[in-house]
């Protein structure tokens, strides 16, 4: 074979080997995008079943749904009558239910929501309680009747009493009060005391008050605004005052906010 013939025959053969190369190539890359489509495929269709799974009745708790925000209550309107009717007020507490140490009997906050009371419905209050009275001694006393509109004025003799129990004996006289008025509106008031003793008993009404669908009126700041006690030593129709109970301005103040989530003001 010439020096010719030998040099075509190699070129020959590099052009077939390069062929049989780039025909192997090929079918790699088709088997490669065979199988990217082939997964690409089971992701679409494992998606669209998880997708279609959580859209069935009932599976809904396949996932996290969190659960509704509950808005606190903030007035008792909706549970009362309407104005001009009748409204029956039970008001359980102790001595500052009772008014002291108000100068008159008039000017004491029960006989003040009273009469604002009755400047929209036609009112009557029942007040059970009296000095020195806590929860669980007012429990055996609720009337075994329905109110339209009960206040709890209880918790400031507790805090400086059986206060560890006071937790049931609160739950007790709330127990008791909606069983015998179950639709009233319910307004509780938080106690007349230190900073300290306060902290004792006001989180168990509030939180007691507010499951049973009812509002809790904290009275902390009125109490450490000495001008709304005192002075000691006043002559009034309670008998002589001291430092520690709501004076006039004090039995003013109170009565406000009690009518607060009643009157909505």
């Amino acid at each position: 074979m010439s020096e010719g013939a030998a040099d075509r025959a190699k070129v020959r053969a590099r052009r077939r080997r390069r062929r049989r190369w780039q025909k192997l190539r090929r079918t790699a890359l088709s088997g490669r995008l065979l199988a990217v489509g082939a997964a690409v495929t089971v992701a679409v269709v494992l998606v669209a079943a998880v997708l279609l799974r959580e859209s069935q009745p009932g599976n809904a708790g396949s996932r996290y749904v969190p659960p509704p925000v509950e808005q606190e209550r903030t007035s008792v309107a909706d549970a009362l009558p309407a104005e001009g009717e009748t409204l029956s007020v039970l008001v359980a507490g102790d001595s500052l239910s009772q008014g002291r140490f108000a100068l008159k009997a008039r000017n004491g906050y029960v006989r003040r929501v009273e009469r604002a009371l009755d400047e929209h419905w036609d009112a009557t209050a029942t007040v059970v309680g009296d000095s020195g009275r806590q929860s669980f001694d007012v429990t055996p006393d609720v009337p075994r009747r329905a109110f339209d509109l009960v206040i709890l004025e209880l918790g400031t003799n507790d805090a400086t009493g059986n206060y560890a129990a006071f937790s049931e004996n609160y739950s007790d006289l709330v127990r008791a009060v909606r069983k015998q008025s179950p639709d009233a509106g319910l307004v509780c008031l938080g106690s007349w005391q230190t900073e300290y003793r306060a902290s004792l008993v006001d989180a168990t009404i509030d939180r007691t008050c507010t499951e049973a669908d009812g509002v809790y009126v904290d009275l902390n700041e009125l109490y450490l605004d000495e001008n709304l006690r005192g002075p000691e030593g006043a002559q009034g129709v309670y008998g002589v005052s001291d430092n520690f109970h709501p004076n006039d301005a004090g039995h003013g103040a109170m009565a406000e906010l009690a009518l607060e989530p009643i009157l909505g003001q």
